[in-house]
């Protein structure tokens, strides 16, 4: 039985990459965007669903959140979203621009285009939110926190999410999301209202990439 600890913590985010790293070699590189989606999604559902059979939600920072801390998370989704700008301006400084047709923008335009703007909310905005929040500022936050300090949890639970998207150009956004996401969860004592701020995000971005993605079709 995983107890909440360091270990645990451990042993969620490898479980995670191992099912990321190993379904994507298993679909190959052009393996339907949907399926991506899903396969992500799952990879980082399992370890949650695994540990909620011997330990109930509050334990892994499941807990549920007051309606207050959930509009918190709202109004924090345009504050993630300028973190997440801010990240790219440093990468951008670093490395220089990302190269054209990243993986993340053709899943984008194929969802866009199959299931539209709701369906690309739901499937790369509130999904992902609700999932990866769970693993990281839920299972993984609180067993760093169980050894560390709170913001040394924050900040490895952060360092650990932008590693599993398995981007470098993503890393610098993703960590400074992460930040924030991780002080949202310590400051309301529940990883909820940093779904809920996480799919905010996600879906501003994913709506402006999909409109421009429209308006570039017409020229």
């Amino acid at each position: 039985m995983w107890q909440p600890g360091v270990w645990m913590a451990a042993t969620a985010w490898l479980l995670a990459l191992t099912g990321l790293v190993g379904g994507s070699a298993l679909l190959g590189g052009k393996a339907d965007p949907l399926m991506m989606i899903v396969l992500a999604q799952a990879a980082a559902a399992l370890p949650v669903l695994l540990l909620l059979i011997w330990h109930p939600p509050a334990v892994l920072g499941l807990g549920p959140a007051s309606w207050r801390s959930n509009l918190l998370g709202i109004a924090l989704g345009p504050v993630a979203i300028g973190a997440s700008m801010v990240g790219v301006g440093v990468m951008f400084l670093i490395v220089g621009p990302p190269p054209a047709n990243q993986p993340v923008e053709q899943v984008i335009g194929a969802l866009d285009a199959r299931f539209g703007l709701v369906g690309l909310i739901i499937f790369a905005a509130i999904l992902p939110g609700l999932v990866e929040e769970a693993l990281f500022r839920g299972v993984i936050l609180s067993g760093l926190r169980s050894r560390l300090s709170p913001a040394a949890a924050v900040l490895i639970t952060a360092l650990l999410f932008a590693a599993l998207h398995l981007s470098p150009w993503r890393f610098v956004p993703q960590l400074a999301l992460g930040c924030l996401l991780g002080w949202l969860t310590i400051r309301t004592g529940s990883c909820w209202p940093a779904a809920v701020a996480h799919a905010v995000h996600n879906a501003v971005l994913v709506g402006v990439a999909a409109h421009t993605r429209g308006i570039q079709g017409l020229h």
